[in-house]
């Protein structure tokens, strides 16, 4: 998938994350954000240290921009 080769391609050269959490932050980002944002995925990398934090930190993202709306 493009958007996942991104993401990937991205994440390891910014913030030099390994491929298992770049991968995880293209599926959570593309599925549970439901964006195909890039910008989503480079915020979400920025927070994240290993694998765990991505859904923490994907959630915590996801709650703001929604309480932001209200």
């Amino acid at each position: 998938m493009e958007f996942t080769d991104i993401v990937i391609r991205l994440t390891q050269s910014r913030y030099k994350l390994n491929e298992e959490i770049s991968k995880e932050i293209a599926r959570v980002v593309w599925h549970e954000m439901g964006t195909k944002d890039i910008r989503d995925a480079l915020q979400l990398s920025k927070l994240v240290t290993n694998i765990d934090d991505v859904k923490i930190m994907a959630a915590t993202i996801m709650k703001y921009r929604d309480s932001n709306h209200d």
